[in-house]
């Protein structure tokens, strides 16, 4: 009796011990979130309060004062402007699709999580992209970084980096981006970066197990946890160095390092971006004062 009481005990311990690896170890990926940034936002016409889980079907729109973000699979950033109407077409991992119905969207593909293609349509085009930023309207499309593959009645573009494709007149036509939509962009990305710390945070939290490893080889509160991810973003430090020197090693500390080189990167981009923009002022002020 004792010595089955004892394997019994012993069994418990060792279950106990892998559902504890298991947690620490693992991370669950959401299909498809809805993050309310500000102001009024509607699923499906009912008005929404916090985060809530989306799926196929469902329809999302923006008010005139209203701020969303919807996340594919923790990898594909949609950033909706006000009165901006979206449908969650497909939801498949390797290939999810939207519908944008009206408005303004900034879609940003970091491949986190498996996602290896991303399409949104807008009235008669449609953008197909593996890994890039854009900003789309039903008129125009803005490629920030990487391509895009845009398609409008029936004639395709490769739209590149700093590339715009405009319908105006009835005719869709390519030009290069302008020093206006340059700013707008850069605070679409900000927006876009803020987004992206907060869903690190979130698979943070997802993981107690990981964050008290963590806090405590680091002999940190959360607070400080997260402030040092902060300077990390701002520091451009190896990640990956960073990540070997961890006690742990697990998917969820995989999804957040990949999420923080994507911080990083965006960050250095806006960086240049801002030079390039106080360097054509520059320019115009230069030229100005030489026409006096």
């Amino acid at each position: 009796m004792a010595k089955k009481l004892l394997l019994g005990i012993l069994a418990a311990v060792l279950l106990i011990a892998f559902l504890a690896y298991t947690s620490l170890t693992s991370s669950t990926t959401v299909e498809a979130q809805l993050y309310l940034e500000e102001g009024s936002v509607l699923v499906n016409n009912q008005p929404i309060q916090e985060t809530t889980q989306l799926r196929e079907g469902d329809t999302i729109t923006t008010e005139a004062d209203g701020l969303a973000t919807i996340i594919l699979y923790e990898s594909v950033t949609i950033s909706l402007n006000p009165n901006t109407k979206i449908t969650v077409e497909e939801l498949t991992q390797q290939h999810p699709k939207l519908a944008q119905e009206g408005g303004e969207t900034f879609n940003t593909f970091a491949n986190i999580a498996g996602v290896e293609s991303y399409s949104i349509s807008a009235g008669n085009s449609l953008a197909t992209v593996r890994g890039t930023t854009f900003s789309l309207t039903e008129e125009k499309i803005i490629t920030t970084e990487g391509e895009v593959e845009y398609t409008r009645d029936r004639e395709t573009f490769t739209v590149r980096k700093d590339e715009v494709v405009e319908r105006i007149a009835q005719k869709t036509a390519k030009r290069q981006i302008t020093q206006l939509e340059k700013i707008i962009i850069k605070k679409q990305e900000e927006r876009t970066i803020k987004q992206l710390q907060a869903l690190r945070e979130r698979e943070i939290e997802k993981n107690s197990l990981l964050k008290k490893a963590v806090t405590s080889q680091l002999d940190i509160n959360d607070e400080e946890l997260y402030q040092h991810l902060r300077d990390v973003d701002n520091s451009g430090q190896d990640v990956d160095t960073l990540v070997e020197k961890s006690p742990v090693k697990s998917e969820s500390l995989e999804k957040i390092a990949k999420i923080t080189k994507e911080i990083q990167r965006k960050k250095m981009a806006l960086s240049q971006q801002q030079e390039g923009i106080e360097s054509h002022k520059t320019k115009g002020l230069t030229r100005r004062d030489q026409t006096r």
